[in-house]
């Protein structure tokens, strides 16, 4: 058997409407992959805690957000992984991304295959 693997991937959340735009518009985020290692260390620092596994692997894996410009009141903020967790309520994004990187960092058939 061949492993395939990948150290990197980009994500394009449904977030907000995201994947309606069009593509040169759309928000991207580059990301690392978790290892197996990683998965055992966050998981077991958490205790099963969702809220602190999804900062932990944002905090970690995200690498660069593109197509994102965050205005708050009325100044640009530059759309980091570290500012958008200090930013008026950008939850649902930052918990969307986070549990892609979580769930695509395990194997699946598919990626084990040849």
């Amino acid at each position: 058997m061949k492993l395939i693997l990948q150290r990197t991937g980009t994500y394009v959340p449904t977030w907000n409407g995201n994947t309606e735009l069009p593509e040169e518009e759309q928000i991207k985020v580059d990301f690392s992959y978790i290892t197996a290692s990683e998965k055992d260390i966050f998981t077991s620092e958490t205790n099963g805690n969702y809220a602190n596994l999804a900062k932990k692997v944002w905090m970690k894996n995200v690498k660069k957000i593109h197509n994102l410009e965050v205005v708050v009141d009325g100044d640009i903020v530059n759309a980091t992984p570290e500012n958008l967790l200090n930013l008026p309520d950008t939850w649902d994004f930052y918990v969307e991304v986070a549990t892609h990187i979580f769930n695509a960092s395990s194997l699946n058939q598919e990626q084990s295959k040849n």
